[in-house]
């Protein structure tokens, strides 16, 4: 009987033996995940969706994308929040006001048929959306899929006045206490050889920061000899370098909202779209040749000092020829 049982048990194991059985597939765990987007904004349906540019899951077997889009609701809703059509904002966020990004992650089954899994709620996770400051996140895995959401409150965005002065711009926040952002330009006269191509921009990095829609252009540089009626338009080169008057500016353009102050307008129509506006910074300033300079330790060129000696020659003429008709009278 046991010889039996045994014979049977070995045919089980060469016909089990013979079977195709597909390989186990491995197993990894998702270590961070890595989503940056456009914003937040309004599809056709009139729901708002966090606009995804890319998003990446890493595990220690490599990559994962993670290409869904993104549903936005409010911060404190909880619950299968996926499934809550109710929950869905369908008006613009507020300034201030947090609200729960959630990202579900239908892709976890990379393609050589290995499977990703979520092995705790503390993996790192970042989220770049300008705009907004994040906050913390969690996960929920009770599905076949599961969900990151974290929680995002939309930043004050700032309403921009801008006024100029001929070599400063300046931007204020007109619904807001932040302190006014300042760009000024910036060159001085020169005593020959060192260069007069010397201008440059003061504060530009606070105000690129401030209102990063602005475009810096090219600085253009100008050039009026003494005999010269005019400015004319130099490239700021060594050979270029000669005394005399210069001026210098620089266009920024971009400027956001409709509402700019004195700042000239580059179309001439009543309503500005957005980012038309521009300002035209400019300084004046020149550079004396200490070769036509006279020796008096202030730079004033002979042309003036010469002017100087003949009026104070000529007064001291006068009162010469004064004093001795005043003589002749006595």
């Amino acid at each position: 009987m046991k010889k039996r049982l045994l014979a049977l048990a070995l045919c089980f194991v060469l016909a089990v033996s013979v079977l195709p059985i597909t390989a186990a597939a491995d197993t990894y765990y998702l270590t961070s995940v890595t989503i940056k987007a456009s914003g937040v904004k309004q599809l056709s349906d009139g729901k708002y969706y966090v606009i995804v540019t890319s998003a990446i899951g890493t595990y220690d077997g490599g990559e994962i994308d993670i290409t869904s889009r993104l549903l936005h609701m409010d911060g404190n809703l909880c619950g299968d929040l996926l499934d809550s059509n109710q929950q869905k904002i369908t008006t613009p966020p507020e300034e201030q006001t947090t609200y729960l990004a959630a990202f579900p992650f239908y892709a976890l089954r990379s393609t050589d048929s290995n499977d990703v899994y979520l092995k705790d709620a503390s993996i790192p996770v970042k989220l770049d959306i300008p705009g907004y400051a994040i906050g913390s996140c969690f996960f929920d895995y009770s599905r076949e899929y599961f969900n990151c959401y974290i929680n995002i409150t939309k930043e004050h965005e700032h309403t921009w006045q801008f006024t100029q002065t001929d070599s400063t711009l300046t931007a204020t926040c007109k619904n807001c206490d932040t302190p006014p952002v300042t760009l000024t330009l910036s060159a001085h006269s020169v005593t020959l050889p060192n260069s007069p191509f010397n201008a440059r921009l003061e504060g530009l990095e606070q105000f690129k920061k401030e209102v990063p829609s602005a475009v810096i252009g090219d600085f253009v540089y100008k050039y009026k000899g003494s005999g010269d009626s005019e400015y004319r338009v130099v490239t700021p080169t060594a050979a270029n370098a000669k005394a005399g008057e210069y001026q210098v500016g620089v266009r920024i353009s971009g400027l956001p909202n409709k509402e700019y102050g004195p700042v000239e307008m580059s179309l001439d129509d009543e309503v500005i779209p957005d980012g038309a506006g521009y300002a035209d910074l400019y300084v004046k300033y020149t550079a004396v040749d200490p070769a036509v300079t006279a020796q008096t330790g202030d730079n004033r060129p002979i042309e003036l000092m010469m002017a100087s000696v003949l009026v104070f020659s000529a007064l001291a003429a006068a009162a010469f020829i004064a004093d001795s008709k005043r003589r002749s009278h006595q």
